[in-house]
C-alpha cells in the first residue's frame, strides 16, 4: 500500500514517500486464481512514488502500483515527460493527471498528491491537490498543513489522544502534547516526515502485519523557487 506524506510550511512544502511494492504472485490458468504463498509473496524495496515535475511540482502517489500494462510508476513518468513542461501552468496539473490517468488500459486504485506554487499569481500562491482519478475526485487541501495517504493507521495512532485503563477500570487521559506543525522551518518538516514514515517501517516490523511500507524514505522540497531532492534513489552497483 505504501505512505505518502505531504507538509507544508511557511517556507514550502515536504513530499516524503517510502520505496517498497508489495504483489501478489498468482498461478495462470485454472480459476480461481491463488497466491503463491497464500498473501504477500513479493517484495521490491526500489519502487519510485516520489516525483519532480520539469514545472517545479512535486508529485507522490500510493495504492495500487502494478496495471496490465506496465507499473503506475512508470505511467507516471511518461506523463511528466510527455505532457508537463516548465510552461505548464500548476492549476492545470490536477486535470491533466486525472484525465491521463483514467486513460490507460486499466484505472489503478492510486492516490496522488500534487504539491507546488501558482507563480502566476501575486504572490506565488500555495497549492496542494489531493487526487484519486479512478473515482474522478480532485480535493483542493491546500489549507491543509499535513497530510498523509496510504499505511496512516501507525501514525493516526500516535497523534491520536490515549488513556488508560487503570486497575479499578477507571479511564484515565494521558498528556496529549499538540505538533509544533504550525511554526515548522522547512528542516523540520524534512526530519519529521523521515520521522513519520521510518516510524512506520520500523513499528511494522514488530506487528503480525505484511510489511506493505519499507525501503528507503525519499524526500522532495518545494518552494518557490521550483524542487530540491533531499534523498532520491539512483541506480548504483549491484552490492
Amino acid at each position: 500500500m505504501s505512505l505518502i506524506i505531504s507538509i507544508k510550511t511557511a517556507e514550502g512544502f515536504v513530499m516524503a514517500a517510502d520505496s517498497r511494492v508489495s504483489m501478489h504472485v498468482q498461478h495462470k490458468g485454472e480459476a480461481p486464481q491463488k497466491p503463491l504463498t497464500g498473501g504477500i509473496s513479493h517484495y521490491s524495496d526500489t519502487y519510485n512514488k516520489l516525483f519532480l515535475a520539469p514545472n517545479g511540482a512535486g508529485i507522490s502517489f500510493c495504492g495500487e502500483m502494478a496495471i496490465e500494462a506496465g507499473s503506475v510508476s512508470f505511467f507516471l513518468d511518461r506523463f511528466l515527460k510527455e505532457k508537463i513542461s516548465e510552461q505548464t501552468p500548476l492549476v492545470a496539473m490536477p486535470s491533466l493527471l486525472t484525465e491521463y490517468v483514467r486513460s490507460l488500459p486499466k484505472i489503478p486504485s492510486t492516490i496522488f498528491h500534487i504539491c507546488g506554487f501558482d507563480r502566476d499569481a501575486e504572490p506565488a500562491a500555495f497549492c496542494f491537490w489531493r487526487i484519486v482519478p479512478k473515482q474522478e475526485i480532485i480535493e483542493d487541501r491546500s489549507a491543509r498543513q499535513m497530510v498523509w495517504d496510504g499505511e496512516g493507521d501507525i501514525l493516526a495512532r500516535l497523534f491520536s489522544p490515549v488513556s488508560m485503563k487503570t486497575p479499578r477500570g477507571d479511564n484515565v487521559n494521558l498528556p496529549d502534547f499538540p505538533l509544533g506543525i504550525n511554526v515548522f522551518t522547512l528542516q523540520d518538516a524534512v526530519d519529521f516526515a523521515d520521522y513519520a514514515v521510518k516510524t512506520t517501517i520500523a513499528t511494522m516490523r514488530f506487528e503480525l502485519r505484511p510489511k506493505t511500507v519499507g525501503g528507503q524514505v525519499d524526500i522532495l522540497v518545494v518552494d518557490r523557487e521550483g524542487g530540491q531532492w533531499i534523498r532520491h534513489k539512483t541506480l548504483e552497483e549491484p552490492k
